[in-house]
């Protein structure tokens, strides 16, 4: 009964948060000459709750909440499996050969074999733990390991902070990296944050989280030990690894970029449109807000849009492309040809935010459970 109360409050949570968002999305793209239309837009009705380019092909693939759907480049349905399954997230394999998905009602993610040429999803595998469902999914860059966030609400004392149970593979045997997994405080929908899972683009080991109240955590995925955080005074809205060194975060509508070794780098303020993840070029150099395209080191706005902005956006890892998605309508975005600014590199822009602090542990305190094994389909 818990998990589908769970699963029930968040769908409404999401879909008031969506509209609010919507609206406010609606208003900030409404004017100026200078936006530039999508290449392609289009309306769907299939409840869309995250979106991933395959990392090679011209093919964006879609959690719903009727299914999986793999987009080609028109934004034409070329394939749908699943179709009775709502998921909440996934995310390619670093070879494209794979494609994780999160069960948006059940505590498993499920593992599929891809074939362009067909094109074919063929599901391989399930990774079942004792939780809620399945919140978040991520590929390491190399494709050796694997991590999942899921949601589960263990302290009932401490409602309604929510809790996410986190979990570190290796891919080469499924196995978990860790003998239990960690306990962290996860974002709810209704603040405007939405969980997120980074892995640093160089170093394999390094998980990025965001926390509720905390701010963000990396955490080592070979012992699930925090590594480094920053703490907020109210919760980002999203975080992602920009670079092997960079951290960017989006919090109380500004960009901030943090280095990890020396701290805060910069603050900027575009137009954000509340977007719930960070979508930057291969490079780092560029950052899509939702509606816009912004130099990060500058924080000049190269490139606006004439879109109802992007609630979940990706900006395609080998082509000019960016995806954005804001629940019903789909665009893609043309990011070719971007003229950068002459501003200098990372000069620090003016801030009355208060400057983040470094902590030593997260809060709550991870704790034990027993530890389920993930198992393959059929067996």
């Amino acid at each position: 009964m818990m998990r589908i109360g769970t699963t029930r409050r968040y769908g409404i949570c999401l879909a008031v948060v969506i509209g609010l968002l919507v609206g406010i999305q609606l208003q900030i793209a409404a004017g100026g000459s200078s936006e530039v239309p999508p290449l392609v837009e289009a309306t769907s009705a299939l409840g869309i709750i995250d979106i991933a380019w395959h990392p090679t092909e011209e093919i964006l693939a879609v959690a719903s909440e009727t299914g999986l759907h793999l987009f080609d480049g028109d934004l034409q349905v070329i394939l749908s499996v699943d179709t009775d399954t709502s998921f909440s997230s996934l995310d390619w394999s670093a070879d494209g050969t794979q494609l994780a998905a999160g069960h948006y009602q059940q505590p498993e993610v499920r593992i599929y074999d891809f074939q362009p040429s067909q094109p074919a999803l063929t599901q391989t595998r399930t990774l079942t733990e004792d939780a809620a469902y399945a919140m978040k999914v991520a590929w390491s860059s190399d494709g050796s390991y694997f991590a999942a966030l899921f949601e589960q609400r263990r302290d009932q004392s401490r409602a309604p902070d929510p809790y996410g149970y986190l979990y570190a593979y290796n891919t080469s045997s499924w196995e978990h990296l860790t003998e239990d997994h960690t306990v962290v405080v996860i974002p709810s929908p209704m603040p405007l944050s939405w969980p997120v899972l980074s892995w640093n683009p160089g170093l394999n080991s390094t998980i990025l989280l965001t926390a509720f109240q905390n701010g963000y955590f990396t955490f080592d995925a070979a012992t699930l030990d925090v590594t480094w955080s920053v703490n907020y005074t109210f919760p980002p809205t999203s975080t992602a690894w920009i670079t092997e060194d960079t951290v960017g975060a989006i919090a109380g509508g500004s960009f901030y970029l943090f280095d990890v070794e020396n701290d805060l780098l910069l603050v900027s303020n575009p137009e954000w449109g509340g977007a719930f993840e960070i979508a930057t070029d291969p490079d780092g150099t560029y950052v899509f807000t939702g509606s816009a395209i912004v130099e990060i080191v500058s924080g000049v706005v190269l490139r606006e849009f004439n879109v109802s902005g992007g609630l979940f956006v990706d900006w395609h890892p080998t082509l000019d492309l960016i995806a954005a998605v804001n629940y019903e309508r789909l665009a893609i975005l043309d990011a070719t040809n971007l003229q950068p600014s002459s501003q200098p590199t990372f000069t620090p822009f003016p801030s009355l935010t208060p400057r983040p602090t470094r902590t030593a542990s997260p809060s709550p305190t991870p704790t034990a459970t027993p530890r389920p094994s993930a198992t393959a389909v059929g067996s």
